[in-house]
């Protein structure tokens, strides 16, 4: 390639695009938004189930936590000074 020539600029070719009639895209929008609602809603369900194994485990924790407390409470009494 000679330096002093100008270089050529090759054009793309253009794309075809299809045109959709107005109710052609309005259905399209109408489907997605249907498939975001139903994943939200499964999101929401999955969420909620997530909480309530979360209160059932801090449920069954503060039910320990008692246990071990009492423990602790009747260790104390059982070797404090006064009872040793």
């Amino acid at each position: 390639m000679d330096p002093t020539e100008p270089c050529r600029i090759i054009a793309f070719p253009k794309r075809v695009v299809a045109v959709e009639s107005d109710q052609a895209r309005l259905q399209r929008s109408m489907t997605s938004l249907q498939q975001a609602l139903l994943e939200q809603g499964e999101a929401v369900a999955a969420w909620r189930r997530s909480i309530d194994d979360l209160r059932d485990g801090m449920a069954t924790l503060r039910g320990s936590v008692q246990v071990y407390r009492s423990a602790v409470d009747r260790l104390t009494e059982q070797c404090s000074p006064a009872a040793c």
